[in-house]
This record gives C-alpha cells, sequence and structure tokens, in this order.
C-alpha cells in the first residue's frame, strides 16, 4: 500500500496555511492510506463504525497540516478526518479508543465549540462540523485559537 496525496483537496483547504506564526505544508490521503500517514485512527478500530452506517474505506478521507515553520509556541498539527455522510460525534470514540485524551471537556474556542483532552502542550483540541471531525495536536493555546478561529 501506498500513499496517494491529494485524495481530499477540499479538506485541505479546510486546514489554516499559517497559525501564530507557524507555517502549515498541507496533504491529504484516501481510506486506504488509514495507519500510514499518521492518523490515529487504525482501519480495524472503525471498521464498526463504518458497517454500522453503511460505508467503507473508500468513503473515509483526510487531511494533515505539519508545520514547515515554527513560531515561539510547540509545533502543532491540524487533522481533518471525514466518513463521508456520517455525523463526525461518532468518530470521537474511535479516535480516541486508547483513553489517552482522559475525559474530554467541552469549552468554546473562537466562538466555536470544541473538546479538549490531555494537557498542553501535549494536549488535543477537537472541533466537530458535519461530517468532518478536526483534530488539533501539540498547540499552545494562542496557537489552538488561531487554528479553531480558521476552521469554517
Amino acid at each position: 500500500m501506498s500513499l496517494q496525496p491529494g485524495a481530499a483537496a477540499d479538506l485541505e483547504a479546510m486546514l489554516p496555511s499559517e497559525a501564530n506564526g507557524i507555517t502549515f505544508k498541507k496533504s491529504s490521503f484516501d481510506g486506504s492510506s488509514l495507519g500510514l500517514a499518521g492518523v490515529p485512527i487504525n482501519a480495524g478500530e472503525l471498521q464498526p463504525l463504518l458497517e454500522a452506517n453503511g460505508k467503507t474505506v473508500n468513503d473515509v478521507r483526510f487531511a494533515l497540516a505539519t508545520p514547515t515553520t515554527t513560531g515561539s509556541g510547540p509545533a502543532a498539527i491540524v487533522m481533518a478526518i471525514q466518513v463521508k455522510g456520517v455525523d463526525a460525534e461518532k468518530l470521537l470514540p474511535v479516535l480516541d479508543s486508547s483513553g489517552s485524551l482522559g475525559d474530554l471537556k467541552e469549552t468554546t474556542i473562537a466562538g466555536k465549540s470544541v473538546r479538549t483532552g490531555g494537557t498542553p502542550p501535549f494536549g488535543a483540541a477537537i472541533y466537530l462540523k458535519d461530517d468532518v471531525l478536526f483534530y488539533v495536536l501539540f498547540a499552545d493555546q494562542p496557537t489552538t485559537e488561531s487554528i479553531i478561529s480558521q476552521l469554517p
């Protein structure tokens, strides 16, 4: 299996190009690349969700924004994970099946309802929009606010 970048250009376009002095490089992949591009979901964990919603791995897409430069804060990573037509809320248990995020807390960041977990700078912020789960990792508070404010 090889990575086929550019498989979800519309998801890439939803991710920021810059946040708080960090410049991002964007890439995207289809579901056949799960586990190969650093997405914290493996196909085995995702399969029951897909089957329950009449979907296949072909309905899964993801995009990544990784830092090319860093500002004064940690080097944030931003992901967008989509199962076409499935409410992003259903992805939460699959995303954190290990429990590494701890109890997710609901909060508001940049005027959007967001769930946070872990301990900064190793924490995460999760923002759900329709069938897309946005996952912000390793970002300090100002960077997280900048990223979240730019998401749809």
